[in-house]
């Protein structure tokens, strides 16, 4: 909250105090809070035993791995802004520096984000796939698309609740596990 206070009367010019407010007009601004990278430093302390003299470290928390790195959030919002809105690495790296200060991030650890996200989520590939699986109306499609500057194919199966993608450098590939219900094409 900002308050803001009048010093003098808008007719006469006379001098105002607290005392003479009688009621406060509000209005009120949505924005988002000005971007930033919040650094966290952790520091694991080294301990010397007073019985063996042995040294001993503590351990940093998962994910903590490297001196310097990335955390949770930013690389949500790249793979996010990657995946999602379709945005190239590069321009993802762009956009997180322009908008973070996130000066040496680049285009190979968006790409790693990526491909680290899509390993966490096969349990939920292989629940699509099957769940298409059990028949009824499923939609297939494809379409060209460069991968590494070559022709490749984005193969789609959707039902109404649905969709899985995959790529292939084959056109036409219908999945062979389909079975039973009805494959709608746009031929």
């Amino acid at each position: 909250m900002e308050r803001h206070e009048a010093e003098a009367c808008g007719t006469c010019q006379h001098g105002l105090t607290a005392g003479m407010i009688k009621a406060v007009e509000r209005r009120q601004v949505y924005d988002i809070p000005v971007p930033r990278l919040e650094v966290t430093e952790h520091q694991a302390a080294i301990y010397c035993c007073g019985h063996c003299r042995a040294m001993t470290t503590a351990t940093f928390p998962d994910g903590v791995n490297a001196h310097v790195q990335y955390g949770k959030r930013i690389r949500a919002a790249a793979v996010y802004c990657n995946v999602q809105q379709l945005i190239p690495e590069d321009r993802v790296c762009q956009l997180l520096r322009d908008l973070f200060g996130a000066t040496s991030l680049c285009a190979a650890s968006v790409t790693n984000w990526v491909n680290g996200t899509a390993r966490t989520l096969g349990g939920v590939v292989e629940h699509i796939l099957a769940r298409l699986n059990e028949g009824g109306v499923r939609h297939l499609d494809e379409t060209g698309l460069r991968v590494a500057g070559k022709l490749h194919w984005l193969h789609s199966i959707s039902d109404l609740a649905f969709t899985h993608y995959r790529i292939s450098a084959k056109r036409g590939a219908v999945p062979s596990f389909l079975t039973g219900g009805t494959i709608v094409h746009d031929h």
